[in-house]
């Protein structure tokens, strides 16, 4: 129900003002198959169709519970939808980038395009080289992040290089917009490589493991010294100590619990959860198994889990940063004096 009003106030609040403004939306005006437009409503629809996944994914459970019928929406779903999407998104988003408004030659695009596509199909070719190489899936998605990544840093350069000024100077003067879209593109890389680390890199294991047992996982070695209980302000808890190095070196001290709370008498588990930039670690105690003091233990490595938050905060930047350009501003307050005048 939480999840539904808030679809409900973020959608619905989308809509109403779409609907307030969207006399001041029209235009006559054409544009060209290859041009900005058309690739900015290409980006349009991918989203609109991303988003209509998640809509259909949260809300069919729903349904299907107020029927007396149980759905379950797994990961699968939306990894089949997504990935295909995330392609197309990227592949959309360059070459819109480097179009001009209104009309494009298609020529001109192909052969800037080109000249980006083999630095990224080298910087591929090196991460399917890695000790634990990605499968073709994950080798395109990263290829396809340094693509997008590679195309801002090239536009930057020409855009700067084109001031009479000076190359520094050209920086400066290109804009709060521009600045935060080349951030907002570049965070939405970051997100998709930490989302292909984590889909195709990540390891768990579900183990029994008593005080004493170690157990190897990607690299990472978990010892389990020992068990003892503690009392919380409102629980009980049993306390796990794994000692986890890498390579011999020591990385972290995890104590996983086993809670009990006074008022409910409800169980429940808390994850002991290591992080880092390039991995977080995580360990959760499951139930005691038998009388020999074991319990059942997973463990997981997941490489890149940061970057998602990271690559979702970069965007988020990005869009503030845009809307701080003060060339919006002044076109609203044309915009306002010119119907003043009409009006008069």
């Amino acid at each position: 129900a939480f999840i539904l009003g808030f679809l409900i106030v973020v959608a619905g609040g989308a809509l109403t003002l779409f609907g307030l403004r969207a006399s001041a939306l029209r235009s006559d005006t054409g544009f060209k198959p290859v041009s900005r437009e058309a690739f900015l409503l290409g980006n349009n629809l991918i989203l609109l169709t991303a988003t209509s996944v998640v809509l259909m994914g949260t809300l069919f459970p729903l349904i299907g519970e107020a029927l007396d019928m149980k759905i379950s929406i797994r990961s699968p779903y939306f990894n089949g939808f997504f990935v295909p999407l995330a392609f197309v998104l990227i592949l959309l988003m360059v070459p819109g980038m480097f179009s001009n408004w209104k009309r494009q030659d298609g020529n001109t695009l192909l052969k800037r395009m080109a000249l980006l596509a083999p630095a990224a199909i080298i910087a591929g070719w090196f991460g399917s080289r890695l000790p634990d190489p990605s499968p073709w899936q994950g080798v395109l998605a990263i290829m396809l992040a340094l693509f997008l990544v590679f195309a801002h840093v090239d536009d930057v350069v020409r855009r700067a290089r084109a001031y009479k000024q000076g190359f520094v100077t050209g920086l400066g003067k290109l804009g709060r917009g521009y600045w935060g879209m080349v951030l907002a593109h570049c965070g939405l890389a970051v997100l998709i490589a930490g989302i292909t680390l984590v889909s195709f890199h990540e390891v768990e294991r579900d183990i029994r493991m008593a005080p004493g047992d170690t157990a190897e996982l990607g690299h990472y070695t978990f010892v389990f010294d020992s068990l003892d209980e503690y009392r919380g302000p409102n629980f009980d808890s049993t306390r796990g100590h794994f000692h986890v190095s890498h390579d011999g070196d020591p990385v972290a001290v995890m104590h996983p619990e086993k809670r009990t709370y006074h008022a409910s008498r409800q169980v429940m588990t808390e994850a002991a959860i290591d992080a880092g930039f390039w991995r977080d670690l995580y360990v959760a105690l499951g139930e005691p198994l038998d009388d020999s003091n074991a319990w059942a233990v997973r463990i997981y490595f997941k490489p890149g889990i940061r970057w998602i938050w990271l690559g979702a905060l970069i965007m988020a930047l990005g869009g503030a940063l845009a809307l701080t350009d003060k060339r919006y501003r002044r076109n609203r307050f044309a915009a306002n004096d010119a119907g003043a005048a009409n009006e008069s």
